[in-house]
């Protein structure tokens, strides 16, 4: 019995493009090579949003061929990888890429000499409201130039007296331990009570932190 052997071809296009009708005159020529060497080859071709013409079309040009939708080919891949990583056949490796802003290049993790380096973060005091501050963490020597809070998070409030203070979850210990804030004077709430605040303050979908000078453009911070 001979073995058969799948190619598979994936011609993403909505119509029957030169770019396909190359790829097609390939196949056509590879198989027939298969079988003057007495091989038997299956051919798949993966559709996407062809039309009725262009399936009818293509299933004349190329009779040798089965035509897989693309959802199809998806689960019977997915069935195939999810057997074999059952069956300890797979093995699954991660590779970390590095990427360099000065030459706009990815690295490999063996083409990078990475070197282990200490980061310190400074706890800054912002105001955001009348008698309203924030309080974050931020790397040092960076420049913030403006506040998000994610609509959704709770945050800390600490009622002084004169003035309140508001800040991430993330700075209970340090607000407890280092400035020695009794833990009853904190209590946590939602970002969306808060009241009107500075222009500065953006109320969204982002995560609550600082915004350095470097992430201006993404943000468009007005």
């Amino acid at each position: 019995m001979q073995k058969s052997r799948k190619v598979y071809s994936y011609p993403f296009y909505d119509a029957l493009s030169d770019a396909i009708l190359n790829e097609i005159i390939f196949y056509d020529f590879f198989k027939r090579f298969g079988e003057l060497l007495g091989e038997n080859f299956e051919i798949n071709f993966i559709v996407g949003s062809f039309s009725k013409k262009d399936i009818k079309k293509l299933q004349n040009i190329a009779p040798y061929a089965n035509l897989w939708s693309v959802e199809d080919h998806i689960k019977k891949t997915d069935l195939i990888i999810r057997d074999l990583y059952k069956k300890n056949k797979l093995k699954v490796k991660r590779s970390v890429r590095y990427y360099c802003k000065e030459c706009d290049e990815y690295y490999r993790e063996n083409e990078v000499n990475a070197v282990e380096k200490e980061t310190r973060e400074d706890i800054i005091r912002v105001r955001i409201g009348k008698k309203i501050y924030f309080i974050g963490s931020i790397i040092k020597g960076k420049e913030p130039i403006a506040i998000t809070i994610h609509k959704n998070e709770n945050l800390l409030m600490i009622d002084l007296g004169n003035e309140i203070w508001i800040a991430p979850k993330s700075l209970r210990e340090i607000f407890i331990d280092r400035i020695e804030i009794p833990p009853n004077k904190i209590r946590e709430i939602k970002a969306k009570s808060l009241p009107p605040l500075e222009d500065y303050v953006i109320i969204g979908k982002y995560p609550t932190k600082f915004i350095v000078r470097e992430e201006k453009l993404n943000l468009k911070i007005k």
